[in-house]
């Protein structure tokens, strides 16, 4: 009747204590006390009962109430009995719990008779820790808080109350929309405690970019595994801006199709793409990787200024792909390898002989091919390098190293294997001779080869046994034969092929006229070059 406005704590929980009461009257004898259940609350209360009355708090409508004899039984239906509310006022109800009381009963009542505001948020905060309430029914009211932050609040309305609550109790409640709420009031740093703890499953599109973004900048650009991760998940699904595209630029390495599509996008938004160039090329070097694209970001690569040692590596992954993989050269290489033997720059080995493979075969239009092959095949024959390829060299290149009466038969395989040559000899005069075996040495990366000299009209059958991982295989018997016979230089062998072929042709004057010029040489060469 008179105290209506608690003054200070004291006073509210003295209120506290009788509010809620009601009147319960039973004429049961056998009745000792009454119990009152609410599910929400964490424990039963528990009431005498003397002649018939009893005073129990009842907080909600859904409150069971049981009655207890001497002997511990409970009755609930088939006891009568009369209830009547002694205090009944809901205004009175917040002004004690305002007055800064945490009664867990008035918690419950209030709780569940108000949706939480702003305002009274504070009393939602009190239930969700009151250990007088269930552990379920905190929960709840944890999941009413989420809700309202992640639906109504937007940045400065939160009175501080994400930045005091106790995460791990609410991460397991509803971890999703405590990071909506997080995110949404701009605490990035505290949402992505939680994220590096207990996962980013759940977080939204649009809350995961704007996370990403916003914390790549505050955090200056540093490596995290847990940021990069989200950075790529926002990349993945389309939405990302500058700090995100620069951050995976940065510390993302791999797969290379991603940083391939990562430079494009960069590109697409005018952004400096040099180091995610230099990154991608170091990636195919250490995958050996030849796809084409990166033809395209060594151009640009070269264009930005690109690190020349850099440069040369990744072109001799390439001219190691063409070389010895036997990949095809593509025009721009081939500008590529030309322009760097002309400005004399230093290239690998490698290089220069898959520039001389591209450059034998006729058809670059380079001026001085020639004169690169014939620098390039010097080397060679100072090193002990002879390779197939060589056959389409003019025999006026090919003569001066004696390699103009050779072919040659070649296996690219493991530099690890062990390959057998076996072959035969086909004079053209109807005779086979027996096969042999002999194993063939590695010249060079994996290049097996053997060279033979053939004249006009014999042939070469021949197939190789290669050894690997335990295992053999056998190639398909191919077959080798001389039939060039023209060549500028006059040599003894070029003569007596050509003898050959006129006599197989049938052309007699021919014949005799190749003959007198070969007994001619031979008496040139007896007269006028003596050994003293």
């Amino acid at each position: 009747e008179f105290l209506t406005e608690p003054r200070d704590l004291s006073q509210a929980a003295s209120l506290a204590r009788i509010m809620m009461t009601c009147r319960l009257y039973s004429d049961e004898e056998r009745i000792r006390q009454i119990v009152v259940c609410h599910d929400q609350m964490a424990r039963e209360e528990i009431y005498p009962i003397t002649k018939g009355v009893c005073y129990p708090r009842i907080y909600t409508p859904d409150a069971v109430i049981l009655f207890q004899d001497e002997k511990k039984r409970r009755y609930e239906a088939t006891i009568d009995y009369n209830l009547v509310k002694l205090m009944d006022s809901p205004v009175l109800v917040e002004k004690v719990l305002q007055a800064g009381c945490e009664e867990a009963g008035l918690l419950l009542n209030y709780v569940e008779n108000h949706k939480v505001t702003r305002e009274n948020l504070f009393i939602y905060e009190a239930a969700s820790r009151s250990e007088g309430l269930s552990e379920s029914y905190r929960r709840k009211v944890k999941q009413e808080i989420l809700k309202y932050f992640a639906d109504q609040v937007q940045g400065k309305d939160l009175d501080g109350f994400l930045e005091r609550i106790d995460y791990s109790d609410y991460v397991y409640v509803d971890k999703e929309r405590l990071l909506d709420a997080l995110i949404d009031s701009g605490l990035y740093e505290k949402a992505m405690d939680i994220i590096e703890e207990y996962g980013s499953e759940g977080l939204g599109k649009i809350r995961r970019f704007t996370l990403a973004s916003a914390m790549i900048r505050e955090t200056h650009f540093a490596q995290n595994e847990e940021l990069l991760s989200m950075a790529e998940e926002c990349f993945h699904e389309g939405k990302w801006d500058e700090p995100i595209l620069e951050y995976m630029a940065k510390w993302r390495n791999g797969p290379i199709d991603e940083i391939i599509h990562l430079r494009r996008v960069m590109i697409s938004e005018g952004m400096d793409t040099r180091d995610t160039e230099e990154k991608i090329l170091c990636l195919l070097m250490l995958a050996s990787d030849y796809r084409k694209e990166g033809e395209e970001v060594l151009f640009d690569y070269m264009r930005h200024g690109g690190n020349e040692t850099v440069v040369n590596a990744y072109l001799s992954l390439i001219s190691y792909g063409c070389f010895v993989k036997e990949n095809p050269m593509s025009p721009y290489i081939l500008k590529v390898l030309l322009e760097a033997r002309e400005n004399e720059r230093q290239m690998d080995r490698i290089c220069s002989l898959a520039l001389f493979k591209e450059l034998s075969r006729g058809k670059s239009g380079q001026p001085n091919a020639q004169e690169i092959e014939n620098e390039i095949l010097e080397q060679c024959m100072r090193d002990g390098l002879q390779f197939a390829f060589f056959r389409r060299l003019t025999a006026q290149q090919l003569a001066p190293w004696q390699l103009d009466d050779k072919v040659f038969v070649e296996i690219h395989e493991d530099p690890g294997a062990r390959v057998l040559l076996s072959y035969r000899m086909d004079t053209g005069l109807g005779e086979l001779t027996p096969y042999r075996t002999e194993p063939l040495h590695n010249i060079y990366e994996g290049i097996f080869n053997r060279c033979f000299t053939l004249f006009y009209g014999e042939s070469i059958h021949y197939y190789f046994q290669v050894e690997k991982d335990g295992k053999v295989n056998r190639t398909s018997e191919r077959t080798l034969c001389m039939s060039r016979v023209e060549g500028a230089s006059p040599s003894r062998y070029q003569r007596i092929n050509q003898m050959l072929s006129a006599r197989r042709q049938g052309k007699r004057e021919e014949l005799r006229d190749k003959i007198r010029q070969y007994q001619l040489q031979e008496t040139y060469v007896k007269e006028i070059f003596r050994i003293r």
